[in-house]
């Protein structure tokens, strides 16, 4: 391969090379003795959502649902929320700054600042230098397992361990995981590296890995990464797949024998249709257990919340289950199978014989062992004594809901949340910790020589000093013509601290107490956003400049007001995940190429070329995978139904030819608010996307996918 200069990346957990070549390379490289076979690289499917819908997270209950019905918060009240626990997640990515995410990203540094060395791993090079999620599907996930605070005064608490840390790698480059990236995630997990990929720590490695991708039963391709994980004291915890109900589709690599797999269950503690059943071809009873996977509320990027059903959903819950078994019991941390077991063992029974399994159907291989009961594992693990105690403010005597208590020993680090009265409490193993107590704009206050014994409670109060604050001012003006900039967002990332908004001449205002921070300022549509770094231990001026947007076509985009143009025709396109042709009425230029059709989904989206479906999991774009060619208007999962219609009207303006696409009444999945807007192309391309009543409810709007994409998918305005 060096010799033909071809790329190539060779792997160290599996005995595999990756490289690019054409016909002559490959039959070369098969003659080679010692060469087992060479093949096109394969996809592996996300376990893709069986539908999404929108949530309000105010709405959702707190905790969610799924965290309530496996007990977690009876777990938090013991004292263990998944403190000194570390969770990686082979997934689509994390946005690591979402308010429910941001505090348990082991890459943050509690001071405004992140470290994404030996945290964050990108071998699909979308997202970089820092975590991002183009899909969703990994920040929902992750949501599951960490998200929110346990008992402190965050809302809403997705979380079940929202104590324990999290490590992330994109080993998904959209809905679909290439080998490449599987494998060299599998490997970031065993010694994470740094973000170039150098100085790997195994010491570094989670605990607990959490996966929501897999392929059909029976493939060997993830053994060796799952067998070296096993071998370093890593749990793989893998969903069952979404091919139910079919007895034995349940897919690889949770049908292994060293992976634990999970199906996906309703509120009822009934399966889901969808969920992946047994038995394994590799001899064990598959699903090892089952998890809330019907309608469970998660983090999406653009801090917000989305209601997702699938196995994915369900695999989160067992690796929060592990990570507070783990916590309780810290003698546990690389015990495997003592672990399995105890999660097994302690999981609600639910009789069921349509797939096999013991002939008394419990376990079966549609359930498991049972849905999964996270307080009752943890009950029957914990071990050690008990730490509680108030945290206050030193000089007003209030209370400080949300304060973390880290307790430390030579073996342990134990971590407890405040609740909305000051009080903490946390399980922790016997021996001698030294306490700190810290919360945002208060100073560190702690304890050392804490003596915890088993079975006793040792009590300890902590006062905490405010620290001092000061003004962070400034401007946000237009890049391109010096123009002050109104309603900008300006926002410490990575702090409790709300955002402010740019007042007619640009102006903001922000109080911090003294630290280091990342201050952004952003209006998203046409304009980029801008981050600057400062130390604030005085006051201090900050101004921005934000520039356009610009795809490397030279797309750009602006704001204007505009009416609905009046459209008659009716098209025949209706209903869910559907699309139809529409003939255009002469050339339309998009991208430099010539077309004369175009194509309209039901899910918002408008193409020049065939998009084979109408795909309801809107990405960030440029994305290669269909549709290409693209107006996005407003990309999500999107019903034509009812009273609703798409119509569209042939027409000019000027010279140019025009093609008016509206969509009329129409509704998010599982909303019942109607919306309406419409899509005005013109030939010399150039198109004018109008959003009407009901955009700004529909599905919150706040995942849409906006924007053009190009025939190849490799440029967009986004």
């Amino acid at each position: 391969l060096k010799a033909a200069n071809a790329p190539y990346e060779a792997f160290w957990l599996r005995n595999q090379i990756v490289f690019e070549g054409d016909q002559t390379l490959a039959e070369r490289i098969s003659s080679i003795a010692g060469v087992a076979e060479v093949r096109p690289e394969k996809i592996y499917p996300l376990v893709r959502p069986v539908e999404t819908q929108a949530a309000i997270a105010a709405a959702a209950g707190d905790p969610e649902w799924g965290v309530d019905t496996i007990g977690a918060d009876d777990a938090w009240a013991m004292g263990v929320t998944g403190g000194g626990i570390v969770v990686g997640n082979i997934d689509t990515g994390v946005e690591y700054t979402h308010p429910a995410l941001v505090n348990q990203y082991r890459g943050n540094n509690g001071d405004g600042s992140f470290t994404h060395d030996h945290n964050w791993w990108d071998p699909t090079d979308t997202c970089g230098q820092e975590p991002c999620d183009n899909v969703f599907h990994g920040t929902h996930t992750m949501g599951t397992i960490v998200g929110g605070d346990g008992p402190g005064p965050f809302t809403p608490d997705i979380g079940v361990a929202p104590g324990a840390r999290w490590i992330a790698a994109k080993g998904c480059e959209d809905l679909g995981c290439s080998e490449s990236a599987l494998l060299s995630s599998g490997e970031f997990m065993l010694a994470p590296t740094a973000l170039a990929g150098e100085n790997p720590d195994p010491s570094l490695a989670p605990h607990i890995v959490s996966n929501s991708w897999g392929g059909g039963p029976g493939d060997i391709f993830y053994q060796d990464i799952v067998n070296n994980w096993r071998a370093a004291g890593i749990f793989p915890v893998f969903s069952s797949g979404n091919p139910g109900p079919d007895c034995g589709a349940g897919g690889s690599p949770g049908d292994f024998n060293e992976s634990f797999s999970v199906g996906a269950t309703d509120i009822d503690d009934v399966i889901a249709d969808f969920s992946g059943r047994g038995p394994s071809v590799f001899g064990k009873i598959n699903p090892d257990v089952s998890a809330p996977g019907v309608d469970v509320l998660s983090a999406v990027p653009g801090d917000g919340y989305e209601i997702v059903s699938g196995t994915s959903m369900a695999a989160p819950h067992v690796a929060g289950t592990m990570a507070l078994v783990l916590s309780a019991s810290p003698e546990l941390i690389s015990q495997a199978e003592d672990t399995f077991d105890i999660v097994r063992d302690t999981a609600v029974n639910i009789v069921d014989t349509t797939c096999g399994g013991d002939d008394d159907g419990d376990p079966n291989n549609v359930y498991g062992e049972g849905r999964v009961d996270a307080a009752a594992a943890v009950a029957v693990a914990a071990t050690g004594g008990t730490l509680t105690g108030t945290i206050t403010d030193i000089a007003t005597g209030d209370p400080l809901p949300g304060a973390e208590i880290t307790a430390a020993s030579d073996t342990f680090t134990g971590l407890g949340i405040a609740d909305e009265t000051g009080s903490f409490t946390v399980l922790l193993p016997e021996g001698m910790y030294t306490v700190t107590a810290t919360t945002f704009g208060y100073g560190t206050a702690a304890a050392a020589g804490v003596v915890i014994t088993q079975d006793q409670t040792t009590t300890l109060d902590l006062q905490l000093e405010a620290l001092p604050t000061f003004k962070l001012s400034g401007r946000v003006f237009s890049a391109e013509n010096g123009d002050p900039l109104r309603r900008v967002s300006v926002l410490a990332l990575g702090t409790p601290v709300d955002n402010v908004l740019t007042d007619g001449s640009g102006r903001y205002s922000l109080i911090l107490p003294l630290g280091t921070y990342t201050i952004q300022a952003s209006q998203g549509g046409c304009l980029e956003a801008a981050t600057s770094e400062v130390v604030l231990d005085h006051h201090q001026r900050l101004d921005f400049e934000l520039g356009r947007k610009l795809d490397r076509f030279g797309h750009g985009c602006r704001l204007v007001r505009s009416d609905f143009d009046r459209v008659s025709d009716q098209s025949a396109i209706y209903g869910d995940e559907s699309y139809g042709r529409l003939l255009l009425p002469g050339v339309f230029n998009f991208y430099g190429e010539e077309f004369t059709e175009l194509y309209v989904g039901t899910n918002g989206h408008l193409s020049f070329l065939d998009p084979f479906f109408s795909d309801f999991v809107n990405t960030e774009i440029p994305n290669p995978a269909e549709p290409n060619a693209a107006i996005y208007a407003l990309w999500q999962d999107l019903v034509v139904d009812g009273p609703g219609q798409v119509l569209y009207d042939f027409g000019r303006s000027g010279g140019d030819r025009t093609a008016i696409i509206e969509y009329r009444q129409v509704h998010h999945f599982g909303e019942d608010s109607p919306a309406s807007f419409q899509v005005k192309l013109f030939s010399d391309e150039a198109a004018v996307i109008h959003w009407g009543s009901g955009v700004s409810s529909i599905g919150a709007g706040s995942r849409a996918t906006i924007g053009i994409e190009s025939p190849s998918g490799d440029d967009a305005l986004q």
